[in-house]
């Protein structure tokens, strides 16, 4: 039986493995993992190539030169209702020795407030020197990974996912490249443009260039000029049912996407250039940017039926269909779209990514020429792993001396990735042997023109859906190791992803932040956030659409001390009593 747990049986199946454990070795352990791997690879998660090989090895926790091996019992939540049962496994005190928290209905700080799992400061402090090392690099997250105790010291409770460096973007805004060739023409020399693909379709030449001058666009006034070329194309090919550029259901989206490119912010709450927060919904910037989304409606660049979208509630998701069948000039899309990758019937479509646009049309000085600072992006610091009150007793030193090496850079290819085609030659894995992979590995090492080492991933990893999950071990927190790290991307990816990871999401206010939060200020935030929100998805289309005047003083006003009704200053206080 594929090793799940059930929402039904999940506590007397959890209390037996508790009572095992009792009498088992103090280096097993069971750790609650939020999903497992597809039954074609294993159907225990601790039998995967990686899990296997990390759980072999002798752990020397005192540095005599005689370590442990540990056992790990991992435990996967049910796919759909991964949040019930760990709410479920959490109330009935029927959870593992670890437990992942990225469906975790509370906090770290509520738990351990609640006595359910432990201070493991001693610990992280002195067995995991690369955990610590990452701090050290990184002061500025010492006091997100952290938090407040009773006697007023700042411990860890918490295991965070660590980047070494920033991970390339999964996501941002593409948009119809071809359509720029096509239909678009110098703005200097008004000549038009030519471009193309080469034979096999993994390069894309042209001759484009934007008002900014550069041949990417940088500024809303880029974005205004693309989006009138959009307009001529969904004219010159007939299409009356697209539109220049999408827009989710709300207004705006509450990650800050093209919204803080008008002077930052998200329309939510944020940290200021200091690191404070504070709350955009309601301030200048967010106005211009209703200033702007308004001037496109009533232009007709965006979705007429926007606000209708409200069942595509996944932002990178909306309105598919239009998308695919080529009718969007703009739009938030995936990786998996960029390039040729959506040319299905051999039309020519080309998809570029573009960068957050930095406002130079709308508002006043403050809101033009800034940097965009808030934006969905994977953050250098992940939700972890907690270690709850069952392990209490067994040889924790031993544990986290093994869970620090994931946090080394190899550790970080390794459960990242997986095994080098060098490693794999060592290791005879049967696992890699069946699916291809005992002479190439999933990355080979070689060497660039500065001398510095490229690790270079096998495309073979993705040949089956889930295969690159499996081949790792990803489920076990440690580091992400990105540096050096070639994907092969096609040059068109690749200028893309640079594209979205343009400017860093300084301002948004991330996991590692929220999670310090004890449990009456995580309540009191989650109450504000839903009426917050809730209001604003019902304002913020109005000003869009003209049905209010964002224009009016008096409008915008009453607007406003709506908003501020709901008390956002109180959400914005948390979050400034955890950073200060």
């Amino acid at each position: 039986m594929k090793r799940t747990i059930s929402i039904m049986l999940a506590a007397i199946m959890l209390l037996s493995l508790c009572q095992t454990a009792m009498a088992a070795s103090d280096t097993e352990f069971t750790w609650i993992i939020d999903k497992g791997e597809e039954s074609i690879f294993y159907e225990d998660y601790a039998m995967g190539p990686v899990q296997q090989w990390w759980m072999n090895q002798e752990w020397d926790a005192d540095g005599d030169g005689v370590g442990k091996p540990i056992k790990m019992n991992f435990e996967a939540l049910p796919t759909g209702s991964e949040s019930d049962t760990l709410t479920t496994l959490i109330s009935t005190d029927q959870y593992g020795d670890l437990m992942s928290m990225n469906y975790c209905a509370y906090n770290a700080a509520s738990l351990y407030e609640d006595g359910k799992i432990l201070d493991i400061t001693e610990y992280v402090e002195n067995y995991m020197p690369n955990y610590m090392a990452w701090l050290d690099l990184h002061p500025e997250y010492k006091n997100r990974v952290t938090i407040t105790n009773e006697d007023g010291k700042r411990i860890y409770v918490m295991l965070y996912q660590l980047c070494d460096v920033q991970e390339p973007a999964w996501e941002g805004w593409c948009y119809r490249r071809d359509w720029i060739v096509k239909y678009g023409t110098n703005p200097v020399t008004g000549e038009g443009f030519t471009g193309g693909y080469n034979e096999d379709k993994s390069q894309w030449t042209d001759d484009v260039v934007f008002p900014s001058g550069g041949s990417d666009p940088i500024y809303i006034s880029d974005w205004e000029w693309m989006l009138d070329i959009f307009q001529k194309a969904l004219s010159e090919e007939g299409i009356t049912d697209g539109y220049a550029i999408q827009m989710y259901y709300t207004g705006f989206m509450g990650s800050g996407d093209l919204t803080s490119g008008f002077g930052g912010g998200s329309g939510f709450v944020n940290l200021d250039r200091d690191g404070k927060a504070y709350f955009s919904g309601t301030n200048d910037n967010f106005r211009a940017y209703l200033q702007c989304m308004n001037t496109w409606f009533e232009k007709g660049y965006v979705d007429p039926a926007f606000q209708e979208r409200s069942s595509d509630v996944i932002f990178f998701m909306i309105d598919s269909a239009s998308v695919y069948s080529g009718k969007v000039g703009m739009w938030v899309g995936m990786q998996s779209q960029l390039g040729a990758q959506m040319d299905f019937m051999g039309t020519g479509m080309c998809v570029f990514g573009a960068a957050q646009p930095i406002n130079d049309v709308y508002g006043g000085d403050e809101q033009k020429g800034k940097t965009p600072d808030a934006f969905y992006s994977n953050p250098m610091v992940g939700t972890g792993s907690v270690l709850t009150i069952k392990a209490r007793g067994k040889d924790l030193a031993t544990l986290f001396t093994a869970l620090d090496y994931m946090y080394s850079f190899e550790g970080g290819l390794i459960r990242g990735y997986g095994f080098s085609n060098e490693q794999t030659a060592e290791c005879n894995n049967e696992f890699y042997q069946k699916w291809g992979f005992s002479e190439t590995g999933t990355y080979t090492v070689s060497t660039n023109e500065d001398g510095e080492k490229i690790y270079v991933l096998n495309p073979d990893r993705t040949k089956e859906t889930g295969l690159e999950s499996a081949l790792a071990a990803i489920r076990i927190n440690g580091m992400i190791s990105n540096k050096n790290v070639d994907r092969g991307y096609t040059p068109i990816e690749q200028r893309s992803i640079d594209q979205w990871s343009l400017y860093t999401a300084t301002g948004n206010v991330t996991p590692d932040i929220t999670g310090q939060l004890n449990a009456d200020a995580s309540a009191q935030n989650a109450g504000i956030y839903n009426d917050v929100m809730t209001f604003m998805s019902q304002a913020v289309p109005d000003f869009i659409t003209g049905a209010a005047d964002i224009d009016d003083d008096g409008a915008w006003a009453d607007y406003c001390a709506e908003v501020e009704a709901y008390n956002p200053q109180a959400y914005v206080d948390n979050i400034n009593a955890v950073l200060e």
